[in-house]
């Protein structure tokens, strides 16, 4: 099994599982702290099989 990251914001994140969301709310997978433009729920990466 090979191992996918996302970089964001000069870090880079481990993607496990089959899906990251990334947003505003502190429920996210990946948090963006203090970016007004991004929606509390922004997106939702999927993997496909």
């Amino acid at each position: 099994m090979s191992s996918h990251y996302l970089r964001y914001e000069s870090q880079l994140y481990a993607i496990e599982g089959d899906e990251v969301v990334i947003g505003r709310s502190s429920d996210n997978d990946i948090k963006t702290v203090n970016n007004r433009s991004v929606s509390r729920h922004h997106a939702k990466l999927i993997k496909e099989k």
